[in-house]
């Protein structure tokens, strides 16, 4: 059975809304100070701080000789700068791809996150008044790779994407008691790792927030739409007509990566938070309450090499395509609850657990 995902959209928002469900993942609907700079300030100062109490390098001259006449004085050459105007389409559109992907076509990018999640269960309206708010249920762990090719009316995002649901103590599950969630018949089910493939979407720029020399790019993208697993249909399996979602993401990067022009793809951070309905492999039906899921990650410059190691074990093993980004765009996007369907549908589904 193909493993699949809860978190298409993680992705797919990540940029911009593409057509497809979900953003589960942190789709498409974060730099550093350079150290060099850093450490040449402080050898400096030191330098200073000597001279001034009377001590001085063998190899250096005295901060007191004077330059020959007529020769100017060495400057430090300043680094070139692409100077980008975030306000612009095209210097945003450029800045943005840079930090959500990268400008070279052929460069394999890799985005990892990791966090828990949580369920919300809303208190009784004309019960007692509650004070607690219970831990999460899981981790969650997962990293999309893509590539960036540049089309017509901006960049195209084409890319695959796996996320891992795994117990508190950080062990990948195949079966989960659903109990937790307060269902009617509490059982054993079988749980469907998100494996999306494709999660591809034209990239149109970004929302940068500059604060100093650091910018957050924000994202919120919410969906409400037509459940493709009805409750009439598939009364286990969904919780509602309407499938409803909420997710937001920042990338951290920095405004010195941003324009310097020997980067193709720069250092960025992230976090994702979403609000979404049970899963349909939980068995919950239309038992009351939410996911919350809550992350945070980077892009791993090293490629799919530098994902954890028992992250890239678990691909070779069980799907070692996603080792690469796709090869071809695609359509359309696969997101949980289609997929999900289509396993019931086919028969494919087994509702066995051990």
């Amino acid at each position: 059975m193909k493993l699949i995902s809860s978190v298409t959209i993680l992705t797919l928002l990540l940029l911009t809304l593409p057509s497809c469900e979900s953003a589960e993942t942190p789709v498409e609907p974060s730099n550093p100070v350079e150290l060099t700079d850093a450490g040449s300030s402080i050898a400096d100062g030191l330098s200073e701080a000597g001279s001034d109490a009377g001590v001085q390098s063998p190899e250096s001259p005295s901060i007191t000789e004077p330059t020959p006449a007529g020769q100017p004085e060495e400057r430090a050459t300043p680094k070139p700068s692409l100077n980008l105007n975030l306000d612009l389409y095209e210097d945003n559109l450029t800045a943005w791809t840079k930090t959500r992907g990268s400008l070279d076509p052929e460069e394999e990018v890799v985005f990892y996150w990791h966090g828990h999640i949580f369920l919300d269960k809303d208190a009784d309206p004309d019960g007692p008044a509650v004070s607690d708010f219970p831990g999460p249920i899981m981790r969650f762990e997962g990293f999309n790779i893509a590539r960036f090719v540049p089309v017509a009316g901006g960049v195209r995002m084409i890319s695959r994407e796996i996320a891992l649901y795994k117990n508190l103590q950080g062990e990948i599950i195949d079966c989960w008691y659903n109990g937790v969630l307060g269902t009617d018949s509490p059982a054993a089910v079988p749980v469907v790792h998100v494996l999306n493939d494709p999660v591809n979407f034209t990239v149109s720029g970004g929302n940068p927030n500059v604060m100093g020399d650091k910018v957050v790019w924000t994202l919120e993208v919410m969906l409400a739409y037509p459940n493709p697993l009805s409750p009439a249909t598939y009364p286990l399996f969904s919780a509602s007509n309407t499938y409803e979602s909420a997710e937001m993401f920042n990338f951290y990067s920095n405004l010195a990566d941003i324009n310097d022009p020997e980067q193709d793809s720069i250092p960025v951070t992230i976090s994702w938070s979403r609000v979404g309905q049970l899963l349909p492999w939980m068995r919950a039906g239309k038992t009351q309450g939410k996911l919350i899921y809550h992350t945070y990650g980077e892009k791993i410059l090293d490629g799919f090499d530098g994902l954890p190691q028992h992250l890239q074990d678990y691909v070779m093993e069980h799907a070692p395509e996603y080792s690469h980004a796709p090869d071809y765009d695609t359509s359309p996007n696969t997101t949980s609850w289609r997929y999900f369907k289509q396993l019931i549908d086919s028969g494919e589904y087994d509702s066995s657990c051990q």
